[in-house]
């Protein structure tokens, strides 16, 4: 039987884009059934711009993915993001199965996009479905 770390309540990845490392992300987080705060690093950003993968198609459904995790997560930071379409999936994800979702918090990648673009993707984001109505959108 898989290991459970149902006693893990938060949790910090350093991420790159690569199928994978993908792969153990979610290996890890559905095996993290309790977990309430998710801190993620992005770094390479080079590699993750050219890794395509969708997360229903390459990976599995994102309903199914996290499904025990959901019910608890209450906070999700991404560092260093840059805005791109991998990195806007990952978070629409979390907020269209995150339950107890409370704050979400993007921290652009200093140097990586203007203020204007920040501004636009921001929106975006926005935009998004969301299972939690009580979700608070961070970004700096």
């Amino acid at each position: 039987m898989p290991t459970s770390f149902s006693h893990l309540r938060f949790l910090k990845l350093s991420i790159r884009c690569n199928k994978d490392q993908i792969h153990v992300i979610i290996f890890l987080l559905k095996r993290c059934p309790n977990l309430e705060t998710l801190v993620i690093d992005i770094v390479e950003l080079y590699r993750w711009y050219s890794c395509k993968f969708k997360w229903g198609e390459d990976i599995e459904s994102g309903q199914s993915v996290f499904k025990c995790m959901m019910y608890h997560l209450k906070k999700v930071e991404i560092r260093h993001f840059g805005g791109h379409e991998n990195e806007i999936e990952f978070v629409k994800v979390f907020l269209k199965n995150a339950k107890a979702l409370q704050k979400v918090c993007i921290r652009f990648r200093q140097g990586l996009i203007d203020l204007r673009m920040q501004t636009k993707i921001s929106e975006m984001i926005l935009a998004l479905p969301r299972t939690s109505s009580n979700v608070v959108m961070l970004f700096s």
